[in-house]
């Protein structure tokens, strides 16, 4: 495996590589319904387009193989990252987490993948399914916690990624607690804040404006960081 090479030295910090606009959810924030609805090929990169960005890679400093669709929909996406960790970038995918199964876990695992995501916006099933419409809060469990018995030491590094909502709130320390029981090294706290017509429209809680009501809501998530933050 090359040595991976400081940033400093790469024309490019960061290639984000949309490998699949296809998506296996129907998640409610989603915005890219309808322009996933009008993709060619539906919706996965070509391996035409994975062959104009190869030559480039040792100039990259870091590759994300995240769009806005299910990089696991992607039948080469082993192969690229593969190739693109052979090149020297660092690399992670950010995955809704349904078809990362245990197979498929170690094929990444074993290409050197630098990060692992998976977006879970819910503590327990009732939460989850019903923003992550399509999906199983088990299995993606499941999923997570294979990763973490399967990887070398910490690499990848594995993260969940929160999206903060008022369906979901509530649960900002249950998935803290979640993530701790399922060996997974961080959470990340997004706000709802892509927004395309009705898709995610009134779903975000932060805003330019401060407010009472904002006020307690950025309280109670620095309490819940720093409690994340705490040696266990």
């Amino acid at each position: 495996m090359k040595k991976k090479t400081s940033l400093k030295k790469r024309r490019w910090r960061l290639l984000q590589i949309e490998s699949a606009m296809a998506c296996n959810l129907r998640c409610v924030m989603c915005p890219w319904t309808e322009i996933r609805e009008k993709t060619e090929n539906r919706g996965i990169m070509t391996e035409q387009v994975w062959e104009a960005i190869r030559p480039h890679l040792p100039q990259v400093g870091s590759t994300d193989f995240t769009g806005g669709g299910e990089p696991l929909l992607q039948p080469r996406l082993v192969k690229w990252a593969a190739e693109a960790n052979e090149a020297g970038c660092e690399t992670g995918i950010l995955t809704n987490g349904l078809l990362l199964t245990k197979d498929k876990a170690e094929e990444l695992i074993e290409t050197g993948l630098d990060w692992l995501c998976v977006s879970m916006d819910g503590a327990d099933a009732e939460t989850y399914e019903k923003i992550r419409r399509g999906s199983d809060f088990d299995r993606v469990c499941e999923n997570l916690a294979n990763v973490a018995e399967l990887r070398r030491g910490r690499t990848p590094k594995t993260m969940i990624n929160f999206v903060i909502m008022n369906l979901n709130f509530h649960q900002i320390d249950e998935m803290v607690d979640l993530a701790q029981h399922l060996g997974v090294d961080q959470v990340n706290f997004k706000q709802c804040d892509v927004i395309r017509g009705e898709h995610g429209k009134g779903l975000g809680l932060f805003a330019k404006k401060d407010s009472k009501e904002l006020k307690r809501l950025e309280n109670s998530l620095a309490r819940t960081l720093r409690r994340a933050r705490k040696p266990k």
